[in-house]
């Protein structure tokens, strides 16, 4: 028998086999990136339905008092709610996007987004709504930390709005 021969076959077979692994795990890493991805694009997808539905919903329903908690995806640390309806305040700290939108609206229906994420995301714009703290002192804006991804708010129908207030 030739051990020469077979010398140069083994080496053969080691580079195919390690040239296999190689492109597994590039292709896997891909996959796996690729389905994390998706899945945050689901999330954000399902807190913006959610959160435009559960205020469209109770808007019109005067009287009624909601908690609700909402799930983020993990890229979202905290969340903004603007009055558009009120006049834009100097002393804004809601984010760039969010302080430049409300500086240049002229009300609700002027604008695209009344709910602002940082960082920034995709345009939500919920039902006309008011804020206020826990207290019941009205505010313009509102911001709550999304704490392990979730956040809780407390909706309340007005009949021709919604009240936004964070819980206690």
């Amino acid at each position: 028998m030739n051990k020469k021969g077979l010398a140069i076959n083994q080496v053969f077979v080691f580079m195919v086999a390690g040239l296999i692994f190689a492109l597994i795990m590039i292709f896997g890493y891909q996959a796996i990136s690729g389905f994390i991805d998706t899945s945050e694009d689901v999330l954000f997808t399902k807190f913006k339905t959610s959160i435009e539905a559960d205020v469209q919903k109770i808007h019109t329903d005067f009287g009624s008092i909601r908690k609700k908690t909402y799930i983020l995806p993990s890229t979202y640390e905290e969340v903004c709610f603007v009055n558009m309806d009120k006049p834009y305040s100097e002393d804004c700290n809601v984010g760039l996007l969010a302080c430049d939108t409300w500086k240049t609206s002229e009300g609700y229906n002027s604008v695209d987004q009344n709910i602002f994420l940082k960082p920034s995301a995709s345009a939500i714009k919920v039902a006309p709504i008011t804020l206020t703290d826990v207290k019941d002192n009205p505010l313009d804006a509102l911001c709550v930390k999304a704490i392990d991804g979730a956040f809780t708010i407390i909706l309340e129908g007005k009949g021709d709005h919604a009240v936004i207030s964070p819980i206690s």
